[in-house]
């Protein structure tokens, strides 16, 4: 307790303190531990980072433990629309995923990277077609705009802003 002097139920005492196993038997033991991965502490922080505004620190840490879906994100943040497609076109020539694609279709603003992602994934990836539903509905195609949406809704039901578009 910071008020007073006296010890929350949580904290230990000197006497349990001096009864505990010495800390070079303790230490054996720390290997065991299951602690995460660097990389994931990694990520963790650099998207912190990205939800607080910081995102020249998200992009570089994303850089450094390669996590490039992400660092197109902090791109997109900082206004550097010309690097994040550069970074896009280089990543789906080494390993192209649904998401690369729909961040293509986002940055590009051509409905034929959605489609892409689409077929891609096997047409499993609920995202692209709600992006790809999304952007027919701004074209004022609202016929496939519908069907987009309802083949999105069929896969992954869990998204109110598909349900609120589809009426």
């Amino acid at each position: 307790d910071q008020q007073s002097d006296r010890l929350t139920p949580l904290q230990a005492t000197a006497k349990e303190i001096e009864d505990s196993a010495p800390v070079f038997e303790r230490m054996k033991w720390l290997r065991g531990l299951a602690w995460p991965a660097l990389w994931n502490l990694k990520r963790h922080l650099a998207l912190k980072y990205l939800s607080m505004g910081v995102v020249k620190s998200a992009l570089q840490i994303c850089e450094e433990v390669f996590l490039w879906e992400e660092a197109v994100d902090c791109l997109l943040a900082m206004g550097a629309k010309a690097r994040a497609i550069k970074l896009v076109n280089e990543r789906l020539e080494i390993s192209p995923t649904s998401n690369l694609y729909c961040q293509m279709g986002i940055l590009t603003q051509e409905i034929d990277w959605f489609e892409k992602a689409w077929e891609f994934s096997g047409r499993r990836y609920s995202r692209a077609k709600r992006l790809w539903a999304r952007a027919s509905f701004e074209l004022g195609d609202y016929k496939s705009s519908i069907s987009h949406f309802e083949d999105a809704l069929k896969i992954n039901p869990l998204k109110p802003y598909a349900w609120l578009r589809l009426g």
